[in-house]
């Protein structure tokens, strides 16, 4: 009797805990939504773009300019990728794809995201504290 107690308890937390995680990669999945459609612009007219009104003369720079698109892109394809790469099913089920998601997240952040970012380190809110702030998560995303 006790063992088929434990058994249930444990099926309960595992189901509660099934939920937390369940709930938390919707509301990722909704911040990662909700982050694309704020980046749209970029892809359009993005000299009208608040971001870039507020930096007038470092959005005018071309070096700074293409580190900036780099790394709005390359934080896209990072968010998209890195979603379904949580997916059990995917990795049991399409193994391939899982393989190729994860190759596109890697890709994503050291092709794309980090050189971008490290070309707008200086140009960061917050001075030198901003900047360090920066600089330490490009190295964590570098090694990690």
């Amino acid at each position: 009797m006790a063992t088929l107690a434990s058994g249930a308890a444990a099926e309960a937390r595992s189901t509660a805990a099934g939920r937390l995680v369940g709930g938390g990669l919707a509301l990722a999945a909704l911040l990662t939504a909700l982050l694309v459609v704020e980046v749209l612009p970029y892809a359009g007219d993005a000299d009208a773009t608040p971001f870039l009104l507020e930096k007038v003369a470092r959005a005018r720079d071309p070096l700074w300019r293409a580190g900036f698109f780099l790394h709005v892109a390359g934080g896209v394809a990072c968010l998209v990728s890195a979603l379904p790469l949580f997916s059990r099913r995917l990795l049991t089920r399409r193994p391939a794809l899982h393989r190729l998601l994860g190759w596109i997240y890697v890709g994503s952040v050291l092709l794309a995201l980090l050189p971008g970012g490290l070309v707008l380190i200086p140009a960061a809110k917050g001075g030198a504290v901003g900047q360090a702030g920066f600089a330490l998560q490009a190295a964590w995303l570098g090694v990690s």
